[in-house]
């Protein structure tokens, strides 16, 4: 059965309008009319702040974006993930999720955003080095990761990266871990509660315990 063409959701809007720059607004509206996609929030995920998920049944192409991302953070996931969906609008499932195809696409889509000059300038020069190669994702960069906390609302949050070893962490969900050595990218982390190891980005956002 094929997914069914509906008229953008009502819901999508008001996330477009209460999570991103008013500039941004009109660019963003036309896209979710123009393909149709469902935008949803979504709590705090320590591994992703959103995810495309392409039409299956009867849905049709489903984004969702970390609830709690500053308006700079949201908008710049939303056109990466925007950028999947056109890909997969031409490609299907023929090319990698974040092959040279993809990259195109993003580049092309934030040229768009640099002329609403919607981001900071001092953004605007950070996120564009990143863009000339951009990566899964955007918070793998650690240059503009910083950047782009710099627009949070003040919080007791570090990166993880900026932790000592043996020191003890909590996440969003309340879990407790204690933060051990670097493999490869990723630091190997012990729940205390239930003694289970864990792989952390360096830039994960954790509280001190």
């Amino acid at each position: 059965m094929p997914y069914l063409k509906m008229q953008v959701n009502d819901s999508t809007i008001d996330n477009i309008l209460a999570h991103t720059p008013k500039g941004a607004h009109t660019f963003l509206c036309d896209l979710a009319n123009r393909y149709n996609f469902q935008l949803n929030t979504s709590k705090s995920r320590v591994t992703k702040h959103g995810d495309y998920r392409a039409p299956f049944g009867e849905f049709g192409h489903r984004i969702s974006i970390n609830e709690n991302l500053n308006v700079y953070s949201f908008l710049l996931t939303l056109i990466h993930e925007i950028s999947h969906l056109i890909v997969w609008e031409r490609h299907k499932r023929k090319v990698k999720p974040h092959g040279t195809e993809w990259k195109s696409v993003f580049r092309n889509q934030m040229e768009i955003i640099y002329a609403l000059k919607v981001f900071p300038p001092e953004l605007t020069e950070v996120i564009k080095v990143n863009m000339r190669n951009p990566k899964a994702t955007a918070h793998t960069d650690k240059n503009l990761a910083i950047a782009l906390r710099n627009y949070d609302l003040k919080t007791n949050s570090v990166f993880l990266d900026e932790l000592d070893y043996d020191t003890l962490f909590i996440i969003s969900k309340g879990r407790t871990f204690l933060k051990g050595k670097k493999l490869r990218k990723r630091y190997q982390c012990k729940e205390i509660k239930s003694g289970k190891s864990y792989l952390f980005s360096p830039l994960a956002e954790v509280t001190p315990a």
